[in-house]
């Protein structure tokens, strides 16, 4: 029987996002051919959960990132308008 070799989780860490999506595909890939034995089947999918949990961090770490700097680009913005906010209230008074 032909055994896939295992891949250690610190593997998944290193991985790019796109890396992974590449990884992922073919794995479904090979699933979806049907070439598999059972127990290469399991790790296939093992595999692929695991590129999915990877994935999913990588998008979420991604999405804070952008709000962050959504949050910090708002607040720079509003500094940025202060001053005419304090002029303009100096001249109606």
């Amino acid at each position: 029987m032909n055994r896939l070799p295992a891949k250690k989780k610190s593997e998944n860490l290193e991985l790019s996002y796109e890396e992974g999506i590449a990884q992922l595909e073919a794995q479904v890939e090979r699933m979806e051919e049907g070439e598999l034995s059972l127990e290469e089947t399991l790790a296939a999918y093992e595999r692929g959960v695991a590129l999915h949990a990877r994935l999913d961090a990588l998008l979420k770490r991604g999405e804070k990132r952008v709000e962050m700097l959504a949050l910090q680009d708002k607040s720079e913005s509003t500094l940025e308008n202060e001053p005419e906010r304090i002029s303009f209230a100096l001249e109606e008074g």
